[in-house]
């Protein structure tokens, strides 16, 4: 199965997906387990004690200000706020990388259709249904005074580092999720079996992610 071999023999895979270049499949895998990790989450948790360690954590409102604030963030309201970001978000993201594949594939002279490129991007996206499984699976075991991010267990935080609430690098630190990297061999494989030489395939598969993370990283440090 194709599924399979994405993880067993990469190779193999992305060649079939360059034969038939099937988009909905890994996308909705990816989109239906994150989706399903934030409703099991928000059935599961304190509402009240989340929306209040939320604003507490940011450290910049005053009391008036919190008060107002807990007003206007219900959980009800944060649950279909994250649930539309995340749906949107997808097929932004989805649609601005295949016209980044596309274009790089055309400099290249891989010379393949938008939808073989939806389709490069949605498969090699795939290690991110690991992520999301891995948020579903401790949504249905936390307690419930979790806060989400704490359920990123491959994200650089909590994983790797603890920031304190106020540091600078903190949603950096939670953003970051090391399931970035298997995708990004991925892209450098699959770049090469579509028959892009080595090197383009370093360049394709980094640049996305450094420009990014290197301008946030850069943006940090600059402004502290």
């Amino acid at each position: 199965m194709q599924l399979i071999e994405l993880f067993t023999e990469p190779r193999r895979a992305l060649a079939a997906v360059a034969e038939s270049p099937t988009v909905l499949l890994p996308f909705l895998i990816v989109l239906a387990l994150s989706l399903s990790g934030v409703l099991v989450y928000y059935a599961r948790v304190d509402g009240a004690w989340m929306v209040d360690a939320i604003l507490s954590a940011s450290g910049k409102l005053s009391a008036k200000e919190l008060e107002q604030a807990r007003q206007f963030s219900s959980p009800g309201t944060m649950k279909w706020l994250t649930l539309i970001g995340i749906g949107v978000g997808s097929v932004i993201a989805l649609l601005v990388m295949g016209g980044f594949f596309k274009l790089a594939g055309k400099l290249a002279g891989m010379n393949r259709s938008y939808r073989h490129w939806l389709a490069f991007h949605a498969w090699t996206s795939l290690p991110m249904a690991l992520s999301a499984l891995v948020i579903l699976i401790g949504a249905f075991a936390m307690p419930s005074r979790t806060l989400h991010t704490d359920l990123q267990l491959t994200h650089l935080a909590p994983l790797v580092f603890q920031p304190e609430e106020d540091s600078p690098w903190k949603a950096f630190l939670e953003g970051f999720d090391l399931m970035f990297l298997w995708s990004i061999t991925l892209v450098f494989i699959g770049w090469q079996v579509w028959g892009g030489s080595r090197r383009t395939a370093a360049i394709v598969a980094l640049l996305p992610v450094l420009a990014v993370y290197g301008i946030w990283a850069l943006a940090i440090v600059l402004t502290r």
